[in-house]
């Protein structure tokens, strides 16, 4: 017998029942951060000399970052307790920070299994709804490395959320992680292989260019045969880290105009945030309202204030970008999370993710948000018929021989094929989609005045992918920076060309 459709079946009632009681929730988790934040030594450090209420809590616990965090977490890892957690951590979620050395956030046990798994969970579940034979067959699951160092596990949330899924669903993953998690990508993009000849895949999940780097690489290593059986078994598609946008075509391409559900998750190195809970809300997100994450947001205009006003979820406002703070009961209070949203819709709270606040093209005052560039290269997508790998953009300065200085932007794309396109054109084509877009660009292009025409770098198949081997950064997880706002990544891959 299959228990695993009715364990789904469960899960997906909880998640919509939840749904219908934000605010209870999130008071809930409130209280149960604050309870947790109380026994540590940061609150101490902060000037709270005992239990703490949550008023005060909310009054008196400012924004911080990881810098803020770093020299606790420094002294968890080596065992101290009662620093932001009064237990252990034996968990620690690695990602890339934005001064160039990893962020190591700590993540209990109970966290990774009220947060990180029960998000996943609530996902399987979706897909569990909309395809009803999708726990018939086998879903590839490509985590990320772990490793050990001292008595902690470093690396991935994807590998330190593979140890912890539940046994009733650990047999529906087509590889065996256990034997993979530190593999190469080669590694595993081999075993994924091995297991679509004995296993019937019905699903994929991850970072959508890695997926397509499996999906190529199958297609270009098999009989037409074995690529049909293996591509039409396929009914859906996890996937989360960046916008599918600027892939979907190609995808539609490989699974041939097939019913694919895609269903969309927020899932970060901090926490498990949000998901699609319908195929038809393309890019919007239900937040995850259960996941004890409790959320507050500030204006994006307002985030480098000394005393910005924070926001409750009660008292946010469609279609403003805000920027994302958490509390959990792991040892984050009060983080900015750096993500910048919109709310969609406030019943149910469903966002949309805009970038970043280091993605955020802002060098002439024209306010370019990751969103609006992916929105380019959609169109750019469509215009072209061809599909785009990957892209970058960051701002140019240019002096001119009578002293004057201008700026622009420049995009390093690397195509899918050959384009019957040359630079300067698909820089005018971006340019005017841009000034469609974005009113501020619109200005500021306006007689050349503050910014001229962008520049179009079209790079060799391939690039992108040298520039993350050199890194050492070839990983499931591993993705290219969409906007930078300074040049070294630009600069770094032209030394590469």
């Amino acid at each position: 017998m299959n228990i695993s459709k009715p364990f789904l079946d469960y899960k997906y009632k909880v998640l919509n029942e939840a749904l219908e009681q934000p605010h209870v929730h999130q008071k809930d988790i409130l209280k149960e951060v604050v309870k947790v934040f109380s026994k540590t030594q940061y609150a101490q450090d902060l000037g709270f000399k005992s239990e703490v209420a949550t008023k005060d809590y909310l009054k008196q616990t400012p924004l911080c970052r990881y810098d803020d965090l770093s020299s606790y977490i420094s002294s968890m890892k080596l065992g101290q307790k009662n620093l932001l957690l009064k237990d252990k951590v034996r968990y620690y979620g690695e990602s890339s920070g934005t001064t160039g050395r990893n962020k190591h956030i700590p993540l209990s046990k109970k966290y990774v299994r009220e947060c990180l798994i029960k998000g996943s969970m609530y996902a399987a579940a979706i897909v569990n709804h909309y395809v009803r034979d999708a726990t018939e067959g086998k879903m590839v699951v490509l985590p990320g490395s772990l490793r050990q160092v001292g008595d902690n596990q470093i690396g991935d949330v994807s590998a330190i959320m593979a140890e912890h899924i539940p046994l009733l669903l650990r047999h529906k993953s087509a590889i065996n992680t256990g034997n993979t998690l530190n593999g190469s990508w080669e590694t595993k993009l081999s075993a994924v292989i091995d297991a679509a000849e004995t296993s019937k895949i019905m699903g994929i999940s991850g970072l959508p260019t890695w997926n397509l780097k499996l999906l190529e690489h199958y297609i270009a290593t098999h009989s037409e045969e074995k690529i049909e059986a293996f591509i039409n078994n396929i009914s859906f598609f996890v996937h989360g880290g960046i916008s599918l946008a600027p892939y979907r075509q190609r995808f539609n391409q490989i699974f041939q105009d097939r019913d694919i559900i895609y269903i969309n998750v927020y899932n970060a190195t901090e926490g498990f945030f949000g998901f699609q809970l319908d195929p038809d809300d393309g890019e919007d997100l239900t937040l995850f309202i259960d996941g004890h994450v409790y959320y507050e947001f500030v204006r994006l205009q307002d985030i480098d204030h000394q005393n910005p006003q924070i926001l409750s979820l009660s008292e946010v406002e469609k279609d403003v970008p805000y920027v994302m703070i958490i509390s959990n009961t792991s040892g984050l209070y009060r983080y900015v999370m750096e993500d910048v949203i919109a709310f969609a819709n406030t019943a149910p709270f469903k966002i949309r993710i805009l970038g970043r606040t280091s993605g955020f093209l802002n060098a002439f005052g024209e306010e370019v948000m990751e969103d609006t560039c992916n929105q380019v290269i959609d169109q750019l997508t469509q215009l072209t018929g061809v599909e785009v790998n990957d892209f970058t953009v960051a701002p140019r300065f240019i002096q001119h021989p009578d002293q004057t200085y201008m700026g622009c932007h420049e995009w390093l794309i690397e195509f899918n094929a050959a384009i019957d396109y040359n630079e300067e054109q698909l820089a005018d084509i971006m340019d005017q989609e841009l000034k469609k877009l974005n009113h501020d660009y619109a200005e500021k292009r306006k007689n050349d005045y503050i910014m001229c025409a962008p520049i179009v770098k079209v790079l060799q198949h391939g690039c992108f992918h040298r520039y993350l081997s050199q890194q050492r950064k070839v990983s499931v997880q591993s993705k290219i920076p969409r906007i930078s706002s300074n040049r070294q990544l630009v600069d770094d891959i032209y030394a590469l060309i």
